[in-house]
């Protein structure tokens, strides 16, 4: 199942975020670098292929979409990690 929305990326990333302070997630605290003056947002994230935490509940829902950068599928990318 796909998911539209007319929020931006940060607006995603924002909700996405209260929601998991509501449900009692404690993020520890950013490094200096990921400041959020400087922090930019690109969708897919850029290391998504690298997190099995991403790629293994995707690959339960959607194995077969295809990274639009990395050109292999959801599956592919978890078999490769």
């Amino acid at each position: 199942m796909l998911v539209e929305t007319e929020l931006s990326a940060r607006d995603v990333l924002r909700q996405a975020l209260a929601i998991e302070k509501q449900l009692g997630r404690q993020r520890k605290l950013l490094a200096p670098h990921s400041s959020p003056l400087t922090r930019k947002y690109a969708v897919p994230h850029p290391r998504m292929h690298l997190r099995r935490f991403v790629l293994e509940p995707l690959c339960e829902v959607m194995p077969d979409y295809l990274h639009p950068l990395l050109h292999k599928t959801v599956k592919q990318l978890l078999t490769e990690l």
